[in-house]
């Protein structure tokens, strides 16, 4: 979960953030990008939780591949 803004969180305010990565034949996240957001102070915070993040890459064959993902992030306080 991306870490809250305080002061939106405060004011109750949702938004949304667009973000898109590639996820390695590891796992891991390379090259994460806000494509759009419902309010800038969310943009630092999705990008952390992505990069943190573990995922199972994507395969063709029964052989890993690099993948590339589009999600759109919803955060409600």
């Amino acid at each position: 979960e991306p870490q809250y803004p305080y002061e939106l969180k405060q004011a109750k305010i949702k938004g949304w953030v667009l973000l898109e990565w590639i996820i390695t034949e590891n796992g891991n996240v390379r090259n994460a990008r806000i494509i759009e957001s419902s309010h800038t102070a969310f943009s630092l915070p999705a990008i952390n939780s992505i990069l943190k993040s573990k995922w199972m890459p994507g395969e063709i064959s029964g052989k890993a591949i690099r993948t590339l993902v589009r999600q759109r992030i919803t955060l409600n306080p």
